[in-house]
């Protein structure tokens, strides 16, 4: 029996109906917009749906979980709404049915039966070799007979470093077959045992979002990079590197400081390697970090691997966030206020999942709301006189070692724990107490990735059973040291200490030293009194020394 097409379109413009009256209905809901910090107008030009992209400074304002956003009609009613997060779906990829390799006269051929009917965007190949440069080819067909050149001449690799790209992208289309020709010309062929092919993925709005180096810091073999994305709350997409060099490749870490029990720790967000590398004289690069992960505080830390290689000459940083849009029904034309800044209230609960996906595919009027503004209603809660920010009172007697902290201002103070307070305090600075007037100051300690440089003077030990003996000594940290038989004993006493080198002061020598220890801290206070540390010389002459401890 065939569809009567009249019942089918009368069926639409019942649920249409039904849909809308829900949604007026809903919208007349008492409201009192007193406790909400900010405003902002959305001028509706005309009665139906309206779709609102927030900008980075409502996110600011808002919640992270956006729950204390509210919508308020000229009458003062709250007016239902619904939040869009919009990202890209995960990429698919699915072998191919077939996979033949055949080497030719100055050429790997490879022939692949796709096994599907869907589009395809790009093929990834699968290899053990762990060096090449190559070129390569690819075709499309439908029969096996005649092939579509779809790429050529794109540069594939894997060089040391971890720096790889086997993958080859082509117009999205489908094909029952695919010959790649991998050019072997001018190196012996490699061999290839398998290939992924990639399915298109599906895009998602995004903006660029100006991005502020706040500080950078150098050691040995690092570049840490402090960044201020601006706002909080931020749905951040993805970083890109901005550099002049011509040649590098870089291991990058993206980190986000986070309180936790015991302080301030840094918490990996990705990892990717960016590299621009010249393949048979055409510049390859890749200098995009991806994310997709909100971060919530504006802060945000970017650390680089430059091992013995010198650090990225580095111009600036940049970023794209994920739009988050509000969709509503505006039942009549004219004034809505968008508030937003109420860190007390809950979600709402507007029954509004069920529409969801037809608010999200529905067409809608694109407002644009204005700068984020006070709200002239709201009212202060009342402050709590019993708060302080001084801890209980205590008895300083009973710590051995003090040190005076110089302020030069009020509020908020960082303050860097040196070598000496490092050194007397206890393995995990449990002991270290900040007080003003006899009563505690409450802090947070934050261990960074951010190395410092320390200057070890070394003197004969005077030791004549072990006339090669040296002695390194820290300021305020170093106990003792021993050097024979090709190692090296250090006693330190409870900073935490990183790597070392040695060399002589004229810079012809030097060597690296990685220490070996099963506690992180050394000394009386921690499990081992000592760390042995080992490097490629029996013995060194060295006149200067320097050891890196993390903070």
């Amino acid at each position: 029996m065939k569809p009567n097409p009249r019942l089918h379109r009368h069926r639409k413009l019942c649920s249409l109906a039904l849909f809308v009256t829900f949604l007026c209905a809903t919208s007349l809901l008492a409201f009192e917009p007193n406790e909400w910090r900010q405003t902002q107008t959305l001028n509706v030009p005309a009665p139906g749906l309206v779709r609102v992209n927030l900008p980075a400074t409502t996110l600011n304002a808002a919640q992270p979980g956006l729950e204390d956003l509210r919508i308020v009609d000229a009458a003062d009613n709250q007016v239902p709404y619904l939040i869009e997060h919009p990202v890209p779906d995960p990429e698919s990829m699915l072998r191919p049915k077939e996979f033949r390799s055949t080497i030719e006269a100055g050429a790997t051929r490879l022939i692949l039966k796709t096994g599907t009917t869907a589009p395809i965007a790009g093929v990834s190949l699968e290899t053990p070799a762990s060096q090449f440069v190559k070129a390569v080819q690819v075709e499309g067909s439908h029969n096996g007979a005649n092939w579509k050149k779809l790429a050529a001449g794109e540069p594939i690799f894997r060089l040391p470093g971890g720096v790889a790209k086997l993958r080859v992208s082509f117009v999205e289309t489908a094909w029952e077959f695919l010959r790649l020709t991998i050019d072997d010309r001018r190196s012996e062929p490699v061999p290839f045992i398998g290939a992924q092919l990639h399915r298109p993925r599906s895009t998602a709005p995004a903006e660029m979002v100006p991005i502020t180096i706040k500080s950078r810091d150098e050691s040995l073999g690092f570049t840490r990079l402090a960044l201020d994305l601006g706002t909080a709350n931020l749905p951040l997409a993805s970083l890109r590197i901005d550099t002049s060099e011509p040649l590098f490749t870089r291991s990058i870490t993206v980190a986000v400081p986070e309180i936790a029990e015991d302080g301030i720790r840094e918490r990996t967000l990705s990892e990717a390697v960016v590299y621009r590398v010249d393949v048979d004289g055409k510049s390859e690069a890749r200098l995009d970090i991806p994310v997709e992960q909100q971060i919530r505080a504006r802060a945000l830390l970017v650390l680089i691997r430059n091992q013995d290689s010198p650090p990225l000459s580095i111009n600036d940083v940049r970023g794209e966030r994920r739009l988050v849009r509000l969709t509503f029904f505006a039942h009549q034309l004219g004034r809505y206020l968008l508030l937003s800044g109420n860190s007390q209230c809950g979600g709402p609960s507007y029954d509004l999942s069920a529409l969801s996906e037809r608010l999200r595919n529905a067409a809608a009027t694109e407002v644009q709301p204005s700068s984020l503004a006070p709200n002239p209603e709201y009212k202060a809660p009342e402050a709590l006189a019993a708060l302080t920010f001084a801890g209980a009172k205590i008895d300083i007697a009973k710590w051995k070692f003090r040190k005076l902290v110089p302020l030069t201002q009020s509020g908020a103070q960082q303050i860097e724990l040196d070598l000496d307070l490092l050194a007397h305090a206890s393995p995990n600075q449990g002991d270290v107490r900040l007080v003003r007037e006899e009563r505690q100051i409450p802090f947070l300690l934050e261990r960074t990735s951010i190395s410092r440089q320390i200057q070890l003077n070394a003197t004969p030990a005077n030791d004549p059973k072990r006339p090669a003996l040296l002695r390194l000594v820290a300021p305020a940290a170093a106990n003792c040291v021993a050097d024979h038989a090709g190692c090296l004993h250090i006693c330190f006493t409870a900073f935490p200490s990183g790597n070392a080198v040695m060399g002589r002061s004229h810079g012809r020598a030097r060597r690296q030293i990685v220490a070996r220890t099963r506690s992180r801290y050394v000394g009386p206070n921690a499990s081992e009194s000592n760390a042995r540390v080992y490097h490629s010389t029996q013995r060194t002459a060295a006149k200067r020394h320097a050891i890196s401890r993390n903070q």
